[in-house]
């Protein structure tokens, strides 16, 4: 009767899952669609307002509060609290504002709802469910660019619109790739070999672009599976090819960059090697920041004063944005919010790292720690896939039974 029961219950769960990230998927692919047209704009709109009544539901239906770290789900309870405090404070019913709220991944209502995402059940056969996701939007990644090739391969180098299409396309679809290679020794080949080849076009673009940050935080996914690669294959032939190929293509990147002209494909982003386009705004930022407000923040509506600042159709007096990630969670929650996301990510590094018995831990400790490096480079508290890993991966490093699995327990489960 207990078996019977049990697995009732795993396809229901298994079920809400598949809703929850069908729901997503619909929602993501939405928002990052290069739209043209205002027709498309609200058609695309529509996609995602429908698309919350599918997630939510389900997000509800499968998240279980019973989960082994007492001390995880005491850091989610009292962050989710606290992120009612944000959204209390600057919160309206006026129309713009709530439509901002449901349908803008950078800066809507469900990126302070994400850490509801390590209470769903940490079980490895659901696992594959996200590998899949993950393919499908790298796939769209590459939909997307051939959709926008001209425009991404605009030879005028500091075009808004094309630097914003890059930037929105890798940051959403793209990134997610580098989960697969860091875990690789869990997933089919076909599936390491598109991660492979999904990161390469994202970075290509991202070297035409000249997006700094980007590039090193493609490179470094990919310097990270290589590291995981090294240490977890046994065969000295395949570990000395690779770390030849490495070099190989380390030296020829290198050598070519400083070789080309300065307008080749290399040139916008090494004449913006030593270009510092952050610092006038973060000064901005810290000048307009009380210490009230770096303790609690200043809400949902939060802005701090930055006049001149050009972005393509308006020049700002006030922003609602600062593009380095840790001082946008300051911004809105404050020290607060920063501290209390940090109690929960850290732990879980050590945990992944050294209590754990299989490279999936590993890999998820690893996944953790590179975004809390990227957090100077980008924002990492969009709603969006990369993010959600990284709250997936808080999850799988506090489950007590996960950390006590070996690999060959982990196969036997995704079979």
């Amino acid at each position: 009767m207990y078996s019977n029961n049990h697995s009732i219950n795993d396809i229901r769960i298994s079920s809400y899952l598949n809703y929850f990230w069908i729901g997503f998927s619909i929602y993501s692919l939405a928002f990052t669609f290069p739209v043209e047209t205002q027709l498309s704009y609200y058609i695309f709109q529509a996609l995602q307002l429908s698309s919350i009544v599918i997630f939510v539901p389900a997000a509800y239906q499968v998240i279980n509060w019973k989960i082994d770290s007492v001390y995880l789900k005491t850091i989610i309870i009292g962050l989710l609290l606290w992120n009612v405090t944000i959204l209390a404070r600057g919160f309206s019913f006026n129309y713009e504002f709530i439509k901002r709220m449901l349908i803008y991944a950078d800066d809507g209502l469900f990126l302070y709802l994400i850490p509801i995402i390590a209470l769903f059940p940490p079980q490895i056969k659901y696992l594959r469910k996200v590998s899949v996701l993950i393919i499908i939007f790298g796939t769209f990644f590459i939909l997307y660019s051939l959709l926008r090739l001209d425009v991404l391969l605009d030879a005028v180098t500091g075009s808004r619109n094309a630097t914003g299409t890059i930037d929105q396309l890798v940051q959403c679809l793209a990134i997610p790739s580098g989960f697969i290679l860091i875990s690789y020794l869990y997933h089919p080949k076909k599936i390491r070999i598109m991660a492979v080849i999904i990161l390469l076009i994202a970075l290509y673009f991202t070297v035409v672009r000249a997006r700094r940050g980007f590039t090193i935080i493609l490179s470094s996914m990919i310097l990270v599976s290589y590291l995981f690669h090294m240490v977890y294959n046994r065969e000295k032939l395949f570990r000395l090819f690779l770390t030849v190929t490495m070099l190989i293509i380390l030296v020829s990147v290198v050598a070519l960059a400083y070789r080309v002209e300065k307008y080749s494909f290399f040139g916008h982003l090494t004449s913006r090697i030593d270009e510092d386009t952050r610092k006038g705004v973060e000064q901005a930022f810290y000048d307009d920041m009380s210490t009230t407000d770096w303790i609690i923040g200043k809400g949902i509506n939060g802005t701090y004063y930055c006049p001149n600042i050009d972005e393509g159709y308006r020049v700002t007096v006030y922003r609602n944005t600062i593009e380095t990630g840790y001082l946008q969670i300051i911004l809105r929650g404050g020290i607060i919010s920063l501290f209390l996301f940090l109690l929960a990510a850290v732990p879980a590094i050590f945990k992944g790292f050294f209590a754990s018995r299989n490279m999936l831990c590993k890999a998820a400790g690893a996944w953790i720690l590179l975004f809390l490096g990227y957090s100077y480079p980008m924002t990492i508290g969009w709603f969006i896939l990369s993010t959600l890993l990284i709250w997936i991966s808080i999850g799988l490093c506090n489950s007590k039974k996960i950390l006590k699995m070996t690999d060959e327990e982990i196969f036997k489960e995704l079979a």
